[in-house]
């Protein structure tokens, strides 16, 4: 039987029934069954359309191939095919017929002595129209028999052995970054710049997104995946871009809710903050909190956060952590080298001892290359509570340390604290380990000089409030102070217990020698 001659079989979908017998169907997956025809993976937005793939897994001998796609008709509708990118010179037929009855047919073959490319092909894309009153999830389309029947031949007409896999394509609602207005978007295929600060606020934690279809559309980046389960900086930009036209409108897609925590929601999180040794090696982009001279009101102080700027940064999102213990946040305000970009302040946490921070320059648009001043902030002593040096540094709550590019690519970056007259330590759970979840009966180490005259260690079945003269103090964000339990100091560590009442928020580490000298941290502790 000739090739072209074939197509026109397919077309017609006369086939005798011996040629019928011959071919074998497999609802299942066979182990001996390598060429394969299947539905790729597809989305789109209720009320739209879904390009749906039709693939080939070839071996390189194909040369032609029928079936009829089957699907809900109360779902998708108005089927129309164009040739996909791996069977480029090929020719096709389709037949939609009955398509009402949720059957539509497809014929395709190349020329004489032709074949398909071994591997995994793209033979042809069908688009389909969806219901404007479909549900949210997925829904089926498999392989059958009607109007044209199933069947791959090769140059010289005879039948090959395949398996049809059918596979379900994604419905979604609406549109990467569409979030306005809520809770559901416009759902008309476009975005705009009021779902840009939309999406701003949520990164801020101003609002938050409801799990489900609208944390699926506020987090759109990496625009490759469709969101990784956190709403962040980069997703800010990427709905900057989406507002802008640089990258079309996408179907929504990607986790419908927050990546869960890798341990149970009643253990802590301590995270020391001063230095943040993790993120200050080779780094393209620094941001710097420095106290400024003190002017002004007398006690009070002023820190500004910086950026070494490399001309590549368009949004940064940070926390600044204080000991909110003793001092208290009187005010925040934008830098003065940045007046184009739109800030985002979160201050709810701010009787924690935490300031959230995002903030975003023009779509498109970098920070100037160089030091610009991003932001200022005052905090005065709380008047009860006087004799507590001011200490403060990096977090990630309420927003989380992160920078974007133009493109809303994450980049790295370090994160440095300027100006302390006192020494500090450093704090974390373990030799590089400073974002563990732990139990609040877990250890933790510090690392500094001078911390201890000697080393002395505690026996083995017990925890005591002081080694070599060395004392440590524990006073979380509300004032209450607690003992560190130790089991072992020496001049450069000690390990001990945190205490398992700390308020949530941030805490001030005060480690004291037995000469008296003081050395000072900050630990975040977040329960989850």
């Amino acid at each position: 039987m000739k090739p072209r001659k074939l197509v026109f079989l397919l077309c017609c979908a006369v086939f005798g029934s011996a040629l019928i017998n011959q071919f074998v169907f497999h609802r299942g997956v066979a182990a001996a069954q390598v060429r394969t025809i299947q539905v790729g993976t597809a989305s789109g937005a209720v009320g739209g359309t879904i390009n749906v793939p039709i693939e080939l897994v070839s071996q390189g001998d194909e040369n032609a191939v029928g079936f009829s796609l089957t699907f809900d008709p109360a779902v998708l509708s108005n089927p129309v095919a164009a040739l996909g990118s791996g069977a480029t010179g090929a020719s096709f037929n389709t037949n939609n017929s009955q398509a009402a009855q949720g059957r539509f047919g497809v014929a395709l073959a190349f020329s004489a002595n032709q074949k398909f490319t071994a591997g995994v092909q793209q033979m042809i894309v069908v688009t389909f129209s969806i219901a404007a009153n479909a549900n949210f999830g997925t829904t089926n389309i498999g392989f059958g028999d009607q109007p044209v029947q199933r069947e791959v031949a090769d140059v010289t007409a005879n039948t090959l052995t395949a398996t049809f896999m059918g596979g379900a394509v994604t419905i979604t609602k609406g549109y990467e970054a569409d979030v306005t207005p809520r809770p559901d978007g416009d759902n008309n295929g476009t975005v705009t710049i009021t779902d840009w600060v939309q999406v701003g606020k949520f990164v801020a934690g101003l609002d938050t997104a409801a799990d489900g279809s609208e944390f699926q559309r506020a987090d759109c980046a990496p625009r490759s995946t469709l969101g990784d389960g956190r709403i962040s900086i980069i997703d800010w930009t990427q709905a900057g871009r989406y507002a802008a036209a640089l990258n079309p409108a996408t179907p929504a897609g990607g986790p419908t809710t927050s990546a869960p925590p890798s341990l149970a929601s009643n253990r802590l999180v301590v995270a020391a903050r001063q230095p943040d040794t993790t993120e200050t090696v080779s780094t393209p982009s620094t941001i710097r909190l420095r106290q400024l001279p003190a002017t002004g009101i007398r006690q009070r102080t002023t820190a500004s956060v910086d950026i070494d700027a490399t001309g590549t940064e368009n949004a940064i999102g940070f926390s600044i952590i204080f000991n909110a213990s003793h001092w208290r946040l009187v005010n925040v305000k934008a830098g003065g080298d940045l007046e184009e970009a739109i800030l985002h302040i979160n201050s709810t946490q701010a009787d924690r001892g935490r300031i959230g921070i995002a903030l975003a320059m023009p779509v498109g648009k970098a920070i100037a290359r160089g030091t610009r001043q991003l932001l200022v902030c005052e905090f005065a002593p709380v008047a009860s509570r006087k004799g507590m040096p001011f200490t403060f540094g990096f977090g990630d709550t309420p927003v989380r340390k992160e920078m974007a590019d133009v493109e809303a690519n994450p980049i790295i970056a370090g994160y440095s604290v300027e100006g302390f007259e006192l020494e500090l330590l450093r704090a974390g759970l373990g030799e590089k380990s400073f974002n563990r979840i732990v139990s609040s009966a877990q250890p933790i180490w510090l690392r500094g000089t001078n911390l201890a005259i000697g080393a002395e260690t505690a026996s083995a079945s017990e925890y005591r409030t002081s080694l070599a003269g060395t004392k440590v103090i524990v006073i979380d964000c509300l004032g209450e102070q607690r003992f560190l339990a130790l089991r072992f100091v020496s001049p450069e560590m000690l390990n001990g217990l945190l205490p398992a009442s700390l308020a949530e928020g941030t805490a001030t580490v005060i480690v004291t020698n037995s000469n008296g000298d003081n050395f000072y941290s900050l630990i975040e502790i977040s329960r989850r």
